[in-house]
């Protein structure tokens, strides 16, 4: 016998979870940032000159590179990423509500830990994306000749856009969910599993793909014809970007009540 509402309870406190690890993130990064720009500042004012050329962009553009790393991103971004594992007791904890024991296989195990490396990754690009970004700006700078007092106040104002919390939080956000989704597949792959309940909070937030969805069963051939219009795999992506929805993998005789039908219909309704 499965416990539905129970489930979406548990869901309830694991995004509220999410939403600490985020705010973690963030203030974290904030940090970083404004390490990375007191760096910044002080490496462009080391400059002799009025205007900055190219060549002193070109010979400092593994300094502009390092700048995040020797602030400290990567040690708060893998303290963000060690807490994705504290999802599967969630997970665990979610099947037993739900009456079903899959078993997950050595190789399973593998994929989760390559999907921890996969999301460090992102950071990683994104960390590239910055560095590049900052340079490119320097470099266009010195090719026209901005003095450079402009120079400096140029590359701050590029590095506080590209270090905006919502930026950052839909990134993060989207990895942690990308990372529940991918665990999910390999658990629903090593048992067997090919029906998912679409999992998760029912509230002002929602939009209308997860809205339609939420709490209904369906098969991945149905999974994978779906679009939410933003990222591609609706299966690893759900909803889309800073989507808090999961496909939960159920056997074939897990069915819904219709009291639990009746009540998830209600509770759609009131935010529609």
């Amino acid at each position: 016998m499965s416990d539905i509402f129970a489930l979406q309870k548990l869901q309830k406190k694991q995004n509220a979870k999410i939403d600490k690890d985020l705010e973690n993130l963030i203030s974290g990064l904030e940090k970083v940032y404004h390490e990375a720009e007191r760096k910044l500042i002080k490496l462009l004012s080391n400059y002799k000159g009025d205007t900055i050329d190219a060549s002193f962009a070109l010979q400092n553009k593994r300094n502009i590179e390092n700048i995040l790393t020797e602030s400290g991103y990567y040690e708060v971004v893998e303290d963000f990423v060690s807490e994705f594992s504290q999802t599967l007791k969630t997970i665990k904890a979610e099947y037993e509500l739900l009456s079903i024991k899959p078993k997950l296989s050595e190789a399973g195990k593998i994929s989760i830990q390559a999907l921890n490396n996969v999301s460090i990754d992102a950071f990683a690009l994104y960390e590239r994306d910055v560095a590049q970004t900052i340079y490119n700006g320097l470099l266009r700078t010195a090719l026209t000749n901005v003095p450079l007092t402009e120079a400096i106040s140029a590359a701050q104002a590029l590095l506080q856009d590209l270090s905006q919390a919502g930026k950052i939080r839909t990134i993060a956000e989207t990895k942690y969910m990308e990372f529940i989704r991918g665990t999910e597949a390999i658990i629903a792959k090593d048992a067997g599993y090919n029906r998912f309940l679409y999992a998760g909070p029912i509230d002002d937030k929602i939009r209308p793909f997860c809205l339609d969805r939420v709490y209904k069963i369906y098969t991945r051939d149905e999974i994978d014809s779906m679009n939410n219009d933003q990222i591609d795999d609706v299966f690893i992506s759900g909803g889309g970007y800073n989507c808090r929805h999961k496909w939960i993998p159920v056997p074939d005789d897990f069915a819904l009540t219709e009291t639990e039908k009746n009540n998830f219909d209600k509770l759609r309704e009131r935010v529609r």
